[in-house]
């Protein structure tokens, strides 16, 4: 059945008369597909700001490193006493602690080591716990007896 559907097809084929191209078809056609491959360069706007910033903010920070006045010479940094000074601001910060740390800790009750003798005996409680509940048999239980 299918051979003489497909013969009559044929036949209907070729009793048709091809349509008419019109006249340069296919030169538009090739130019059509020739335009599709060539995708246009996608344009960027913001790229040429971010570089026109960046060689402003380049130019202003020349700008200012040339033209600031110089330091001046021989101030309080060269003076013993801002030597005594400076040592004096670095030491600061341990004296105030070292004051104030024993202070703190009886205020708020912190023993240091009494905190890890704690912290170490709950650690093995909840160990011991672990290897009693997985790996120790379970005590007998009585029996109930009902009479």
């Amino acid at each position: 059945m299918s051979d003489s559907l497909e013969d009559a097809l044929r036949r209907e084929a070729q009793r048709m008369t091809p349509a008419e191209v019109p006249a340069g078809m296919e030169r538009r056609i090739c130019a059509a597909i020739e335009r599709a491959e060539r995708p246009e360069p996608a344009v960027r706007p913001y790229r040429a700001w971010a570089y026109g910033l960046g060689g402003l903010a380049a130019a202003a920070t020349a700008l200012v490193l040339v033209l600031r006045p110089a330091a001046p010479r021989g101030g309080p940094a060269d003076s013993a006493d801002a030597a005594q000074l400076a040592q004096a601001v670095q030491a600061l910060p341990g004296q105030v602690w070292d004051q104030m740390q024993p202070k703190l800790d009886a205020a708020l009750g912190r023993d240091p080591l009494g905190q890890e003798k704690a912290a170490l005996a709950s650690d093995a409680r909840s160990a011991l716990r672990f290897l009693a509940f997985n790996f120790l048999p379970d005590p007998p239980r009585p029996e109930i007896r009902q009479g």
